[in-house]
């Protein structure tokens, strides 16, 4: 063979090798990566006016606003009462609505909070609230003083 094509097989060996190990590393780092998406089966879907589902690697499913943000129920929380008043709501925000709902989806429902005079969503009963803290499609308030995704 001679050096012109044993130069040409060399390359085209370092390419495959190259190419082979950029593969391995984004899958890698695509495996170690959070992601967020809206279709994702492991449960059911919810697509509403007022809640949908969303996927994070990190928690799986959870509901969120339509416009993206993460939704947290409390675990102090009972049926149709919240538990988070003052202080707390500086952190947690409520998610709240001004005017009395009407004509609600499956499983959505509200409370009439007594201390600012707000309707607040509820998912099976529980409240739900958004961390102050959390961008658009963010999940950091899991976990984080008694507070957890809402799940569908």
């Amino acid at each position: 063979m001679k050096w012109s094509n044993r130069w040409f097989v060399i390359i085209v060996v370092i390419v495959f090798v190259i190419a082979a190990g950029t593969l391995i590393i984004e899958g890698q780092h695509k495996k170690n990566t959070p992601t967020t998406s809206v279709n994702n089966n492991k449960t059911s879907i919810i697509n509403n006016a007022i809640v949908v589902t969303k996927y994070n690697s990190l928690v799986g499913n959870y509901l969120a606003t339509p416009a993206g943000q993460t939704l947290y129920e409390y675990n102090r929380d009972r049926n149709n009462y919240s538990s988070c008043y003052g202080a707390c709501l500086t952190i947690w925000p409520p998610y709240e609505v001004a005017k009395q709902p009407s004509k609600l989806p499956a499983n959505i429902g509200y409370i009439k909070r007594s201390d600012t005079g707000e309707y607040q969503y509820t998912y099976k009963g529980l409240p739900l609230y958004f961390y102050s803290a959390d961008k658009t499609g963010q999940v950091n308030g899991n976990s984080v003083a008694g507070f957890y995704v809402a799940k569908p």
